[in-house]
């Protein structure tokens, strides 16, 4: 099967949707289908074919703002006819969607939503009407919508009922291989990775570990990631100035080098105040490190409260109280909790999840 994936957002930059696709290309390939990724953003200055892990990435530059974005008939740039199938990473549902809408290419099309628009409150009443309307408009073309959470199907349902939920897929076998080594690592020992934006929670996070090292020394937090503001980035320079021997920062780590970090610490805590599915969380579950997460869906619709820690970090004082309650806790009670989460993560496997797509795929197009 010969497949296109379109997105507006892929490496050098690195996040859920980025991984997403990287992944899921890969684990395609894998199974003899030939992939190729088109990447359309304003940021993009001139059109550029590469081979980016092994796959036929096209880069091409729109104009506008995104995700509200044009660009050219994509006929221009490779032969579309050879496709059997293209799969859009359009969580915005609005430039790339319209484009397709505009565009034809008489292809079947399928749509993974990855969290949709509503991360932030910002222009909430607009996003209702857009919502409502163009949104509803434009999901019609679709031969099908993948939801990537049980959260993000309960937004789309109100636009379409041609969903189908397959869950985000892990790397399970790459993360377990640091299981057994949780032991080993510093009883105080905090860590985060990901994006480092107002959504993560960030500011919650560092006022929570503000509290913690003035109460505890000897309690250290690791965060690995890019800060995707000036403001976030001027806040953490100041954080680490504050308490040099608490916290590292260190920038987005290749595999190996975030699998080695990673298995130095004991927690993974996340402050996170919107997750279209959580891939980190899940990951972070499966290389055997305590989860404390903030209580927000998805994630409490994937684990239960035996299997990672939920706090409110909205509420500052109770999150620290939490927080020195589980750091309590005995190295057995980690390792039953620890356990439960990894058996949970398990059935996350891109194995399976990259089955469910190809059976999905080999639907659509026989329709």
């Amino acid at each position: 099967m010969k497949i296109l994936m379109i997105t507006p957002t892929y490496y050098p930059k690195i996040g859920g949707i980025e991984n997403h696709i990287k992944e899921l290309s890969y684990y395609l390939s894998k199974n003899n289908h030939k992939v190729s990724i088109v990447v359309v953003n304003p940021n993009i200055t001139d059109y550029k074919k590469s081979f980016l892990f092994g796959i036929e990435t096209h880069y091409i530059k729109a104009i506008g703002r995104y995700p509200f974005i044009f660009f050219q008939n994509l006929n221009n740039f490779l032969k579309l006819k050879m496709y059997d199938i293209i799969h859009i990473h359009d969580p915005h549902l609005a430039g790339i969607s319209f484009h397709f809408y505009y565009n034809k290419y008489n292809l079947p099309k399928i749509l993974s939503t990855h969290g949709g628009i509503f991360h932030t409150n910002k222009f909430k009443s607009l996003k209702k009407v857009y919502w409502k309307t163009v949104a509803k408009l434009l999901i019609r073309q679709y031969s099908k919508v993948i939801c990537v959470s049980k959260s993000d199907y309960e937004k789309y349902k109100s636009l379409t009922n041609n969903l189908e939920i397959i869950e985000n897929g892990i790397n399970v076998s790459k993360f377990s291989k640091i299981y057994s080594l949780f032991s080993k690592a510093p009883n105080k020992s905090f860590i985060y990775f990901g994006r480092f934006s107002k959504n993560k929670g960030i500011e919650n996070l560092l006022k929570v570990f503000e509290i913690l090292f003035k109460k505890d020394n000897e309690i250290k937090l690791t965060l690995v990631g890019k800060s995707e503001t000036e403001e976030i980035n001027k806040l953490l320079q100041c954080f680490q100035l504050k308490y040099p021997k608490n916290i590292k920062i260190y920038p987005f780590l290749d595999e190996d080098a975030l699998l080695r970090i990673l298995s130095q610490h004991k927690f993974f805590i996340s402050a996170t105040k919107y997750e279209g599915f959580g891939i980190s969380i899940l990951e972070a579950a499966a290389s055997g490190r305590i989860v404390i997460v903030n209580n927000i869906s998805p994630i409490n619709k994937i684990f239960n409260k035996d299997e990672v820690f939920f706090v409110n970090f909205n509420n500052i004082e109770e999150t620290v109280k939490n927080i020195l309650n589980i750091l309590s806790l005995s190295n057995l009670q980690f390792d039953k909790i620890r356990k439960k989460a990894f058996n949970k993560v398990k059935s996350y496997s891109w194995e399976n999840t990259v089955q469910k797509i190809e059976k999905l795929y080999f639907e659509v197009i026989n329709v």
